[in-house]
């Protein structure tokens, strides 16, 4: 099984402040079900940690590292939420983000990807402008690197809740 606190990944998340781990049984709120959730970040070290702290979570948590492994992912599984970063080998995150909001729904919203899937951006960029533009480009919250990974669950689940109705 894996562990949340191994190895580098986990310390490079946590470095800014000095909190607890997460404790490796799934909080109450998991009895409500299991997200499935597409984590797209192209530092393997990040998303290890996101990956484990996810699972943690009780949450199903496929990877990919570029826009065209993330468009191809969403053309063919259905995913509850994103969390994208913006700078990826093959463009900026944002570009897959106006995608996902441009794809057009099949009727009885079978079609995938789902347009109206919430997205988190996270990402190093950190000026206001940049938060700006992202949650101006369809993204539903923004969280800057590092951040905490019980904040990140926390907004997740907030995401979810809004998306929900």
């Amino acid at each position: 099984m894996d562990t949340c606190c191994a190895g580098p990944a986990y310390a490079r998340l946590m470095s800014h402040r000095r909190v607890r781990a997460p404790a490796a049984r799934a909080p109450r709120w998991h009895m409500l079900g299991t997200m499935r959730i597409l984590v797209v970040e192209d530092d393997a070290a990040i998303a290890d940690a996101l990956q484990v702290s996810l699972r943690l979570a009780g949450h199903a948590v496929d990877r990919c590292a570029t826009l065209a492994q993330a468009w191809a992912a969403l053309r063919v599984e259905p995913f509850d939420a994103m969390l994208l970063d913006l700078g990826l080998p093959d463009g900026d995150g944002v570009r897959l983000l106006a995608q996902v909001r441009a794809a057009v729904p099949a009727p009885g919203g079978a079609g995938l990807p789902r347009p109206d899937m919430p997205v988190l951006i996270m990402t190093a960029r950190d000026g206001v402008d940049q938060r700006v533009a992202g949650l101006d480009g369809g993204a539903d919250d923004y969280l800057v690197k590092p951040f905490d990974p019980q904040e990140l669950l926390a907004r997740i689940r907030a995401m979810v809740r809004r998306s929900a109705g």
